[in-house]
């Protein structure tokens, strides 16, 4: 029951994460910009950029928390399991996209240590429902 109960608290709390910090990602860049086009300001599309990040972040973000549930790893693992995800997308992101893409090459380069937070956030939450650890704890001397 308890690893049920890990896995989906897992999923989660990657989908979550990634939720956050992909809408975070693209709304602050945007919000921050200052160039203007024929709809307007980019400034004004900061809520659409929102959704579109929290879109773009809540999928990696529950494969690495499937991932970091289902394996009951640590934290430092958990981390290193949201770089691994991340890796694509950077590499995806930076292949992908022409030289004029300066910022898009930074959103691709951001994911590695975004997936790592993710993972270990991931960790972190699930670490507590591990009944492999709370029985090594009650069996000490």
């Amino acid at each position: 029951m308890k690893t049920i109960v890990r896995l989906i608290i897992g999923i989660f709390v990657g989908a979550v994460c990634g939720c956050i910090l992909g809408a975070a990602l693209l709304g602050i860049s945007t919000y921050m910009n200052t160039r203007s086009g024929w709809l307007g300001t980019e400034r004004s599309w900061t809520p659409v950029a929102i959704y579109i990040g929290a879109i773009c972040g809540v999928v990696p973000g529950t494969l690495i928390g499937l991932i970091v549930g289902a394996t009951k790893c640590g934290k430092r693992v958990g981390a290193l399991v949201g770089a691994a995800v991340g890796l694509p997308i950077a590499l995806y992101l930076l292949i992908a996209t022409t030289e004029l893409d300066q910022e898009v090459r930074a959103w691709g380069v951001s994911a590695i240590p975004l997936g790592a937070v993710v993972g270990f956030a991931a960790a972190a939450v699930t670490g507590i429902f591990n009944p492999d650890k709370a029985e090594n704890e009650t069996k000490s001397p």
